[in-house]
């Protein structure tokens, strides 16, 4: 891959720039489109070697992307008027986080498009500005999905990636994706995308074109968690926040729907989060906990048997009496010694109950 010379003099700019080598993941899967992930990847350690693309391949057909961090990925390639954003927040990483005055202030709409890594217009309604901003970053105690669909030839995406950008780099809570809707044409139909920017929170909230960081900020800061997805929920378990977890639906007395999903999660180390925030909650609200049991009851017969054995514990932990003949039937027709054990011990528990 070439790269223009005027991108080249950004890129040797920003290689010059850097106090420390960086390194960045890129995920090579087997979509047809991951060459062009690599080869840029490749060009572009050329001209700044003291950026590091680690390879990372996986044998599936999920679409490839470039992870700044685990909590900001790019199924884009960031060429044109992306690169400069792009090279911005690998300047944040080497310094750790976006100073202040780098904060992209809100911008009031207007038709012509902002000027790239530009000022802004001040951040109406915030009166001590960026401090005040990454301030409230930092209380955002819900993770939060960010996408945002851009395309080469937009005027205003550049503005809303130098905008957005910093977000997960300040909490690391804030997951955010950049979709090139050109590239991934079905990503954007899947998510009935027809214009860019546009920006997607959580899958209910949504701006297209201008984006002010005020908004969004108060979407972040007020969302019902109650309403945030499976994807959300585990990516608080395997960032060590399900005590976290517990405690927010034992404050609003429910479970909520995505986290009974995670109970029953093919992955062994979800699965096993899950069961822990489960626990947690019994200890506090028997009565809330059993709110499981019918789910759980549920998927017990059409389950993984991996999975069966640990529905069957928390049924034991959560279920009623009325459970157990269920459970002594299935007792009568297993020859898995083990999980034979499994119901034998959740029986005396139901029946002693």
């Amino acid at each position: 891959m070439l790269f223009p010379k005027s991108d080249e003099k950004l890129i040797r700019a920003l290689n010059d720039d850097l106090t420390a080598p960086v390194r960045i993941r890129f995920l090579e899967t087997e979509d047809p489109r991951a060459p062009e992930f690599r080869a840029f990847c490749e060009a572009f350690q050329q001209i700044a070697p003291k950026v590091h693309f680690l390879t990372e391949k996986a044998a599936t057909s999920a679409p490839p992307a470039i992870e700044i961090r685990s909590n900001w990925h790019y199924h884009a390639i960031p060429q044109a008027n992306e690169l400069k954003p792009f090279l911005d927040v690998i300047r944040m990483l080497d310094r750790g986080e976006p100073p202040v005055a780098e904060l992209a202030s809100a911008r009031k709409p207007h038709l012509s498009p902002p000027p790239v890594g530009g000022a802004g217009e001040g951040f109406p309604g915030f009166p001590d500005g960026h401090e005040l901003i990454r301030n409230r970053l930092r209380e955002v105690l819900l993770p939060a999905g960010l996408r945002i669909y851009v395309t080469a030839q937009c005027p205003f995406c550049p503005g809303v990636l130098a905008e957005l950008s910093p977000l997960p780099l300040i909490n690391p809570l804030i997951e955010l994706t950049i979709i090139d809707d050109g590239l991934f044409p079905e990503l954007a139909e899947a998510e009935r995308v027809q214009a860019a920017p546009t920006v997607i929170l959580d899958g209910d909230f949504r701006w297209t074109g201008q984006v002010r960081l005020e908004e969004l900020l108060e979407a972040l800061m007020h969302r019902n968690p109650a309403r945030l997805d499976a994807a959300a929920l585990e990516r608080m378990i395997k960032d060590g926040h399900a005590a976290q977890l517990a405690r927010m639906m034992l404050g609003q007395a429910q479970l909520f729907p995505a986290f009974l999903k995670l109970l029953v999660h093919p992955e062994w180390s979800v699965r096993m989060g899950a069961m822990v925030v489960l626990e947690e909650i019994t200890e506090g609200n028997r009565g809330l906990s059993g709110n499981a049991a019918k789910f759980l009851w549920r998927n017990l017969e059409n389950a993984d048997p991996a999975v069966k054995g640990d529905i069957v514990y928390l049924l034991g932990e959560v279920g009623d009496a009325e459970m157990a003949p269920g459970l002594r039937e299935l007792l009568a027709g297993s020859g898995d010694d083990e999980f034979r054990e499994v119901l034998e011990e959740a029986i005396m528990k139901l029946e002693g109950a």
